[in-house]
């Protein structure tokens, strides 16, 4: 009897052994061979590894819609993110990340995706009346591990037209990267509710864009 419960004592620790070795392998970064890597594309499209989570500052005066139809860049719809500013919480800015696996993530756990592969993270961006100022963001939340790291535009003014952005990844380390986009809106007095629209969110493996046909006759969007 005694041999038979230290048997069954040591399977039970040998078990829990490969599933906590299992469990450190999920948290490690998932290699990205393909691309495109799509934050967004189009609304419930398969292909979207962005995940709204990410609430950050004054996030009640934010409204966000996933799939506005109106003037997408490509498909049937993009992004509307509209900030109004009203009573601050705290700190006078609202953001918003759209993150990857896993989800809600603050730097407190490893994971993410392995995109060492990637050079650049395209979008397309305008603004509801244009000038509207926005920082857009990528990679680590927090410093606690050196196998991710954070890319900006600064603080950048929008026109009303869409536009392509990039940012160079060619010296960033992206082997966990969970923090797949990151949009910060500054408080300003006197400013009225002001709108931003997002589309065609993805991260490549070439330094040009890809070609992108919008559905407005006599419109091409292409590499530059």
């Amino acid at each position: 009897m005694r041999r038979t419960f230290l048997f069954c004592v040591l399977i039970i620790f040998m078990c829990s052994r490969n599933i906590y070795s299992e469990d450190k392998t999920v948290l490690k970064g998932f290699k990205v061979t393909r691309f495109p890597f799509y934050i967004y594309t189009d609304l419930r499209n398969r292909m979207n590894r962005g995940i709204l989570t990410g609430w950050m500052g004054d996030f009640p005066n934010l409204l966000i819609d996933m799939g506005w139809k109106d003037n997408p860049v490509t498909g049937k719809t993009c992004i509307r993110l509209t900030y109004a500013p009203g009573k601050p919480q705290s700190v006078n800015w609202a953001g918003l990340a759209l993150q990857q696996n896993p989800e809600n993530y603050w730097g407190s756990l490893r994971g993410g995706y392995d995109l060492t592969r990637a050079k650049r993270l395209f979008f397309y961006a305008r603004g509801e009346k244009g000038g509207e100022r926005v920082e857009f963001k990528m990679g680590r939340m927090k410093k606690q591990y050196e196998k991710s790291s954070s890319g900006t535009t600064g603080v950048i003014s929008l026109t009303r037209d869409w536009k392509l952005y990039e940012l160079d990844l060619s010296k960033l380390k992206l082997e966990e990267m969970a923090g797949g986009f990151c949009i910060i809106l500054s408080r300003e007095a006197g400013v009225d509710p002001r709108s931003i629209y997002l589309d065609e969110i993805y991260f490549s493996n070439e330094v040009t864009p890809m070609a992108l046909r919008v559905d407005k006759p006599g419109i091409q969007l292409g590499k530059k």
